[in-house]
């Protein structure tokens, strides 16, 4: 008798948990970083009409760029940001597709009343990503990181989508403000005064910096961090190298470019070059 019962108890936990989350009724897949994004995105792809998405820090553009595709062909995309995403220079909100609708949290406020820690998607209402898993390459090439794939049960999705709901009530419209005139890159004082807008500038580049490490160039208008800086990350400096050749030939050049300022205590001013089209010399 006793030993039936603690069959019963060791038991229990299971049937429990097997209760929350209607496993038999559910499609479960489970991954472990690394290189776990392929997965991502092969439920970013199979989406026919819509994906909600609460993520604290998302910077990886092959994700983005799944988001463009399914978007321009009439998939409803929805991002939820963190309040911290401008802390990270290369947050993808500036590459998505105009077809994406983009708010930054609007409940909690970072480094005083806690931060946006989500990192889900729901799927047609009907399938769930979570897990740790930030959109990020470290998440995917360095971290231990976990993605949980929940398929065909609208019952959890609909606990995620009401949450998602909630906080992108409060959301802030991420918005495009763009600058008239044209940005002197040199004048730091000019730079200063469009921090958070985009805009077209035009510059001499004083010199060019390369980050082997990361494959990142950067080109400096100014010295120190009261200067002004066009950063190129690999993948778009691969696009510009391919297309218009090398990058250390713009030393000394004057150039135009398109792009939001932001400024990081870190850094100092700074582009993100997204698109190497957005970058132009103006003479050689």
């Amino acid at each position: 008798m006793i030993k039936n019962i603690r069959n019963v108890v060791i038991l229990f936990p299971f049937l429990l948990l097997s209760s929350c989350f209607n496993t038999a009724k559910s499609n479960l897949e489970i991954y472990f970083s690394p290189n776990i994004k392929k997965h991502l995105i092969t439920e970013i792809n199979s989406a026919k009409n819509s994906i909600d998405i609460a993520i604290y820090v998302f910077t990886d553009r092959d994700v983005a760029d799944a988001l463009n595709r399914i978007a321009k062909r009439g998939v409803k995309v929805r991002v939820l940001f963190g309040e911290t995403s401008d802390q990270f220079s290369s947050s993808v909100d500036e590459s998505l597709v105009p077809e994406i609708e983009k708010k930054k949290d609007g409940i909690h406020k970072f480094e005083s009343d806690g931060i946006m820690h989500n990192k889900f998607a729901v799927i047609d209402e009907n399938t769930v990503i979570t897990g740790s898993y930030n959109w990020t390459y470290s998440a995917n090439a360095k971290n231990n990181e976990n993605l949980i794939i929940i398929r065909d049960n609208s019952q959890i999705a609909r606990k995620y989508e009401d949450e998602f709901t909630r906080l992108w009530r409060r959301g802030r419209t991420l918005k495009t403000v763009i600058a008239k005139g044209k940005v002197n890159f040199n004048n730091p004082a000019d730079v200063k005064m469009h921090v958070g807008e985009y805009v077209n500038g035009v510059g001499i580049v004083e010199n060019v910096g390369y980050s082997k490490r990361s494959g990142t160039y950067f080109l400096n208008f100014g010295a120190g961090r009261g200067g002004f800086t066009i950063v190129i990350f690999r993948r778009t400096a691969s696009a510009y190298k391919n297309n218009r050749g090398s990058i250390f030939n713009l030393k000394g050049k004057t150039v135009k470019c398109y792009g939001k300022i932001k400024y990081y205590k870190k850094y100092g001013y700074e582009i993100i070059l997204n698109n190497y089209k957005n970058l132009e010399l103006l003479n050689d």
